[in-house]
């Protein structure tokens, strides 16, 4: 009976009382304290001038070049010496922190199990904790948090025994990092004579305890490999017997599984070998009730397809009451390699599929060991895999959004989670923050090979809309980003002395379509009409100057969109005050595409204001301009290459200067068509406008009181708020000079969703530039 594993078992031995009775010493373990990995900011603020309170940012943030909103930067939760291994995390809802188990060979002799306390913010709490401290490889861990008794259960497999067996270990621990047993574990699962191994534990909400499932050899000679489970107590002591989960004549191995409270049961997914000679390897399941008692005597299949279907990995709907079970799968391994499945299983003591199987990633290249985690917030999934696209040898973290229906929402084939360039970054975990409404994804990468060949990192992985904003006039360049409920997630200085009057416009886009946004940034009033890019995580990624003589005030204002065929999107420019009313598109790296100038004399200032959106669905965004100060509040429609498509007023006299600010998307219930929102500039009313794209006037608001925002200047942008965004957009509005640097977020139909202050005293004249975009 062939079968593929991924770990291989090294005999070593050692006589069982000892290993029961061994003590850890701990305090004599030299475990260092892993730092968490930091990045410096673009620029500091300078003393007694900061733009932030300190005492915020180390409560809001990862660190000071961290866009939480799409990933955040990574944590080094463990690099020790030698290899850290096979990371599995567990959130603590009680306390709001997660608890990270790894194999660890830092002692160059054999693998021992470690944890690591870890804060939801990122940071660290504590030092790595040494769980299991034997002579023998233990290897494998797998932990679940018990919210009753406010303790994990951490498992493994420990390979003790003089016969060359491995067996299933467990222990406790506390929420302030200490074991129980103090100085032992309990054994899950032993037989003298056969292996025990490649456990995996889910907590039961309902009966206070754990299931602990693995494969199991004691039957080899007449059943193959099975699987077996077992209940253990919250104070980490097994219950009652063992129990054979699903016993053939072929093997059964790598299970997985999942705890539904509607049903006081499990889901018990495994790798199934039944029919082997004609379709490889399968994913069969049982239901598993409150004991870790089988619910029927013949498993059901989750996948039979063609070729072999390996690594399942469950989690449970806790709202629709079903499952959702992810594997690897090879049925297309002749041209694209593995792949990345999904299906949906009921909860009926005989489950059955719930719909069609789900293609989460076809992509070229092998896709391997995926991990599914449950979003209760959102009904939806994150799966995440390790996926050698970029190389055949070096591998990334991927991921893909999946609603509770089945439909994928994420890019097709997925977007990075990871963003190390020439790094193997491999098998993800994932546990999801019920009170931060984000993901906590862990991995095991070669990042520090020359010194400790492959460590254990952390991330965030944010669902929510990223909100970015930008000083005014009088600020001191700097730009921040938000999630939609106003906590702040990045501080970076933009600029330097070049741009003296502080003042920056903003965008915030996934320029290359890689699943995480860059942030477009350009000079003010005074200004040299340079913009930058910065990546997500706060580092530069490019730079270039957009007008000479032709902008002689300097100022620049932006918008992106998809203006070429191509599979990234493009840079739109316009003059400022003082300017000529010009327009440019840009390659990211800086290559000109198109140049026009938007209007004539009747724009008097030459500053021009722009938004982007694809009015006909030819998948090209059109450019949409709006006049400055000394215009006429006219809003022009342009091609991607500059071609006038059409026009018309905003406003009349009521906005006395003629600068108007745009924003586009899809601000009514009507998907297959987009629209504009118009406000206006100084000397305005601080009303908005929605219009058709021919200027029919859809509704209107007033974003601000005069007393708070004197000048009347409403700065825009849209953004998608919802649950992996929605259908109709969100419209952003930020004060503009003489306000008091507040941002709020509106319904597209202008009911206020939440407001929240951008910036203090050093945006001295309270303007703020605001965008939006989606985030994964």
């Amino acid at each position: 009976m062939s079968k593929e594993k991924r770990h291989c078992l090294l005999i070593l031995t050692i006589p069982l009382l000892l290993v029961l009775l061994l003590p850890l010493m701990v305090a004599n373990s030299g475990s260092p304290q892993a730092a968490s990995q930091s990045r410096k900011p673009t620029a500091l603020a300078p003393d007694g001038d900061l733009p932030f309170d300190p005492r915020e940012v180390v409560e809001q943030s990862s660190s000071p070049g961290v866009i939480d909103p799409m990933v955040s930067n990574y944590t080094t939760i463990a690099a020790a010496s030698d290899y850290q291994r096979e990371p599995r995390v567990a959130y603590n809802s009680t306390n709001n922190t997660y608890l990270v188990v790894w194999e660890d060979k830092r002692n160059g002799t054999n693998y021992r199990i470690y944890g690591q306390r870890v804060r939801a913010d990122g940071s660290l709490l504590g030092s790595n904790i040494p769980i299991w401290f034997g002579t023998k490889d233990a290897r494998y861990p797998d932990v679940a948090y018990n919210s009753f008794s406010n303790n994990w259960l951490v498992v493994w497999q420990y390979d003790g025994e003089s016969t060359g067996n491995w067996y299933i270990l467990c222990r406790g621990v506390n929420i302030d990092g200490s074991l129980f047993p103090s100085l032992s574990a309990y054994v899950v699962a032993y037989d003298a004579d056969s292996k025990q191994q490649y456990p995996r534990v889910a907590y039961n909400s309902t009966q206070h305890n754990f299931c602990v499932v693995w494969e199991d050899e004691r039957d080899y000679a007449t059943l193959g490999w099975e699987v077996y489970s077992r209940i253990v107590g919250s104070d980490a002591e097994p219950i009652g017997s063992i129990n054979p989960v699903v016993g053939y004549t072929e093997d059964q191995w790598a299970p997985a599984i999942a705890y539904l409270p509607s049903v006081d049961g499990y889901l018990v997914a495994w790798v199934e070998e039944w029919n082997y000679p004609t379709t490889g390897y399968d994913i069969a399941c049982k239901r598993v009730n409150k004991d870790g008692i089988p619910l029927s005597t013949s498993g059901q299949w989750v996948v039979n397809a063609s070729d072999s279907q390996l690594n399942p990995e469950v989690a449970a709907n806790t709202i629709d009451d079903n499952f959702m079970v992810v594997w690897q799968d090879a049925r297309n391994k002749a041209s694209t390699g593995y792949d990345i499945y999904g299906q949906r299983m009921s909860s009926a003591n005989t489950p059955a599929q719930v719909g069609s199987g789900i293609v989460m990633c076809t992509f070229i290249y092998d896709q391997a060991y995926p991990t599914v985690c449950y979003s209760p917030t959102y009904n939806r999934y994150l799966v995440a895999w390790h996926d050698f696209r970029p190389s055949a040898t070096m591998a990334d973290i991927y991921g893909q959004l999946v609603k509770n229906d089945g439909t994928v929402e994420g890019p097709l084939n997925g977007f990075r989670l990871s963003s190390q360039y020439g790094v193997n970054e491999v098998y993800p975990h994932i546990a999801w923050n019920s009170s931060h409404r984000n993901f906590f994804l862990v991995q095991e990468d070669n990042r520090y090979f020359a010194s400790s060949s492959y460590d254990i990192f952390g991330r965030k992985v944010t669902i929510e809309s990223a909100i970015l904003t930008g000083m005014g006039f009088g600020g001191k360049s700097w730009y921040k980003a938000f999630d939609i409920y106003g906590r702040r997630f990045q501080n970076i200085k933009a600029f330097g002395g070049a741009n003296p009057n502080g003042e920056i416009d903003v965008k915030v886009a996934d320029l290359n379509l890689d699943g995480n946004p860059e942030m477009v940034v350009a000079h003010g009033s005074g200004g040299k009409s340079w913009i930058k890019i910065f990546n997500y995580d706060g580092t530069l990624y490019n730079s270039f100057k957009c007008f000479g003589a032709s902008n002689t005030g300097g100022q620049v204002h932006l918008a992106v969109g998809n203006f070429a065929v191509g599979t990234d999107l493009e840079i739109a420019v316009a003059t400022g005050r003082n300017g000529t009313s010009q327009v440019k598109v840009f390659e990211t790296y800086g290559t000109l595409r198109a140049s026009f100038k938007a209007y004539g004399a009747a724009n008097a200032e030459g500053e021009v204001y722009l938004a982007a959106t694809d009015f006909d669905g030819d998948g090209k965004d059109e450019i949409i301009t709006g006049t400055g100060i000394g215009g006429n509040s006219l809003v022009k429609i342009f091609s991607n290459t500059g071609t006038f498509q059409g026009s018309f007023y905003a406003f009349g006299s009521e906005n006395t200067q003629g600068s108007i600010h745009l924003a586009a998307g899809n601000f009514d219930a009507i998907t297959s068509d987009k629209e504009i929102a118009v406000a206006t500039g100084q000397g305005g009313t601080n009303t908005v406008k929605i219009f058709e794209q021919n200027g029919t006037l859809i509704d209107s608001f007033v974003a601000f009181g005069s007393g708070g925002n004197p000048t009347g200047s409403v700065h825009l942008g849209a953004v998608e708020i919802g649950a992996f965004a929605g259908a109709i957009d969100e419209i952003l509005c930020g004060q503009g000079y003489g306000g008091n640097s507040w941002v709020k977020l509106f319904y597209s139909y202008g009911s206020l969703i939440r407001s929240f202050k951008a910036f203090g005293g050093t945006n001295a004249n309270g303007e703020v530039y605001v965008s939006g975009s989606r985030s994964h």
